[in-house]
């Protein structure tokens, strides 16, 4: 029996050093863990405040824009009517229009919409060639003269409505323009017509 009780010792002691070296291994690997995770989360937390920063920022910048955008459109909007209450002026006073039109397009065309861009430059286009297209008609008296000015009179009409619906704004105001009091055609502004009473 005494020879057997340093062998129950060694075995004892054997155990109890494996299950000292199971819970030390278990307590070290668990720590590892938690510590790896809360280093992960911190990450994730720092990541995520950095993504959130950057998305306010880039909210600023489209705001910025955004506003930056209205205010252009509504700078083409008042000189697209301007342009229709224009449109029969003297050559002088249509350089000045045409100036401001050169302006506003090499400032601010980038940041109107693409169908306000198309629409506003056809219309500028249009605004410079029409004196031209109006002799045209009244030498030839030629149908596809008056055509031309029929279809390109009705862009003017149509862009104040483009650019309300491209910001999203409903359009407003009546399309039977008025200079005066006086009706705008395609060949010019109508006479007003006397009223006897």
């Amino acid at each position: 029996m005494y020879f057997a009780l340093p062998y129950l010792i060694i075995y004892l002691g054997l155990v109890a050093l494996g299950i000292y070296i199971r819970f030390f291994i278990r307590s070290t690997v668990e720590k590892s863990i938690g510590h790896q995770f809360d280093l992960k989360l911190e990450k994730f937390k720092q990541d995520f405040a950095k993504e959130m920063t950057a998305l306010e920022r880039k909210d600023k910048y489209r705001l910025a824009a955004l506003d930056k955008r209205l205010k252009t459109h509504q700078l083409a909007f008042g000189l697209g009517i301007e342009m229709i209450h224009h449109l029969y002026d003297k050559t002088d006073e249509r350089i000045e229009i045409i100036k401001k039109l050169d302006n506003f397009w090499k400032n601010n065309s980038l940041y109107l919409t693409n169908k306000t861009r198309n629409a506003f430059k056809n219309c500028y286009d249009y605004y410079q060639m029409n004196p031209i297209l109006i002799e045209a008609w009244r030498t030839t008296h030629k149908e596809e003269h008056y055509k031309q000015l029929e279809e390109r009179f009705d862009y003017f009409l149509k862009l104040p409505k483009i650019i309300a619906e491209e910001v999203d704004l409903e359009a407003m105001g009546n399309e039977n323009l008025l200079v005066d009091g006086r009706r705008i055609t395609p060949l010019g502004i109508e006479d007003k017509k006397e009223e006897n009473s």
